[in-house]
């Protein structure tokens, strides 16, 4: 089985290939400036970017994955990159927790 992404300057495609199958889905969603009462402002592009379900879909698919493997796996990686899009509130609140935890021990 493959899984790739394959990005263009308006579009993000993810697609998976394997015997006898092959999925192509397009994951990016055009973004709009908001009027004063929240609705988007169709007048006002903003830019592109990946959709909230797949990406949490994914993101599913890789949290069993990893708790389902045995062995250890170093995910240092991926930890920092996902760290790095962390709002900073939530970045801080964490950054607290894991030193408390790993000053107890």
């Amino acid at each position: 089985m493959e899984i790739s992404i394959d990005k263009s300057y308006s579009s993000c495609y993810i697609k998976v290939t394997a015997e006898n199958v092959k999925v192509e889905e397009c994951v990016s969603e055009s973004l709009y400036h908001l009027k004063e009462d929240g609705k988007p402002d169709y007048t006002k592009f903003k830019g592109y970017d990946i959709e909230d379900k797949p990406l949490t879909m994914f993101v599913s698919v890789l949290e069993d994955l990893i708790y389902y493997r045995e062995r250890e796996y170093n995910s240092t990686s991926l930890i920092s990159c996902l760290f790095e899009k962390l709002p900073e509130k939530e970045r801080t609140e964490l950054l607290t927790e894991l030193k408390r935890y790993y000053d107890e021990e």
